[in-house]
């Protein structure tokens, strides 16, 4: 992300090569009363924004997300985890379960590199269908009061694979071992 962020500013464009760069990042990234262009950094802006919602879970019991439980570190979710590892162990692909401090857009992006070119779409597709149950799930906690077991949601990301093959969009047998 902070790659996009850099071409944009240095370019106007989605991608930059080396030489563009005008001052440091981190100057640009300074509050405007600094002398920066008060651009935030993401990753702290996330963190931050996740200590936020877990500082107003605790004092506000009104929030909607009040009843959601949440881990103390604001970096991490168990439940997203444990159906990452229990899809991906049912695929044979239990070696690229993201860990707990990775981002979801690197750990994609490193995982895939070590699947093989054959079966990345499946790969992709896979991410894509894992990451629409989880914020389903989410949001039926969150809104609906209402909640599957890891067991449960990991079964269904399956279910729906098994008819986004049948379908034709993803070839199990050639990358998913089976």
């Amino acid at each position: 992300m902070e790659k996009i962020m850099k071409a944009f500013v240095w370019q106007g464009t989605e991608v930059v090569n080396g030489g563009h760069c005008l001052v440091a990042w981190s100057q640009v990234q300074r509050p405007l009363e600094l002398g920066g262009l008060g651009i935030l950094d993401p990753k702290l802006f996330g963190q931050a924004l996740r200590l936020r919602w877990l500082w107003l879970a605790r004092t506000d019991p009104t929030r909607a997300w009040s009843l959601m439980p949440i881990e103390d570190d604001g970096d991490t979710c168990v439940v997203s985890r444990e159906v990452w590892f229990k899809v991906l162990r049912r695929m044979g692909w239990q070696q690229l379960a993201p860990s707990p401090h990775d981002s979801m857009v690197d750990w994609w992006i490193e995982a895939r590199k070590r699947v093989a070119k054959a079966c990345r779409r499946a790969f992709d597709s896979l991410v894509v269908l894992v990451v629409w149950s989880l914020w389903v799930e989410r949001n039926a906690r969150v809104f609906r009061q209402r909640s599957k077991s890891t067991t449960a949601l990991a079964t269904h990301v399956l279910d729906e694979l098994d008819w986004w093959c049948r379908a034709g969009s993803v070839d199990r047998s050639r990358c998913f071992g089976e």
